[in-house]
């Protein structure tokens, strides 16, 4: 299998998924949420601009001014992520859990890829984000059959993954983070957007840290 991917080619066959997560609106999260006026004062605007760039909302939990967990869908990945302001601030950076399905035969495979991304507000998206490139990198993963997990022992395999579409990957992390950050100064009322730019120090923009594919019978979620 790793030979597969350190021969990567091209022309890897683009396939349609199926959409098939459970969508669950904005309001029936923050009903069942304990929130104080000024956190619901903040809900509409943050609400608007996930909605505004094709996000859409599947939990969200405020443990602290400081602590977010979000998961998201955008079109059909579903991406979580844990939200520490201070390390946004300080390292310029986020980490996301990506997973997509796929029917093959009976059963659904689950593909799981744990993403480290730099932070940069010099881009400011202006209508909805397409995802490419991620959805190639998901492409390779199927085609390629991985079928244990890659890691930091496999690092070689991991970048090669990434060829021929490091930069448009890196283009549509670059606009996520921006609306991810955005929202959450939405909802808490900062200024994170102005306080986050390209950390020198960071070597790699968009770095991915593990690939760990699931297989689940045909009638499991």
């Amino acid at each position: 299998m790793l030979d597969k991917i350190a021969n990567i080619e091209l022309n890897l066959t683009r396939k349609n998924n199926k959409r098939n997560f459970r969508r669950k609106s904005f309001s029936e999260i923050y009903i069942s949420r304990k929130m104080d006026s000024s956190d619901s004062l903040m809900i509409s605007p943050a609400f608007k601009l996930l909605k505004n760039y094709g996000f859409l909302i599947k939990d969200f939990n405020k443990h602290s001014s400081e602590q977010y967990d979000l998961v998201i869908n955008i079109e059909e990945f579903v991406f979580e992520v844990n939200l520490d302001t201070k390390r946004v601030v300080d390292r310029h950076e986020l980490e996301y859990l990506i997973s997509h399905k796929k029917e093959l035969g009976k059963k659904n495979i689950k593909i799981n890829v744990l993403t480290r991304t730099q932070i940069s507000m010099d881009v400011k998206p202006t209508e909805r984000i397409k995802l490419d490139a991620l959805r190639f990198l998901f492409s390779r993963c199927y085609d390629l059959d991985i079928t244990k997990e890659l890691n930091k022992e496999n690092t070689f395999a991991l970048n090669n993954l990434l060829d021929k579409i490091y930069y448009g990957m890196l283009d549509e992390f670059t606009r996520i983070n921006y609306v991810v950050v955005r929202f959450i100064d939405l909802v808490n009322g900062t200024k994170l957007v102005k306080k986050c730019g390209l950390n020198e120090h960071f070597n790699e923009a968009i770095f991915i840290k593990s690939i760990r594919p699931e297989a689940t019978d045909e009638n499991k979620n």
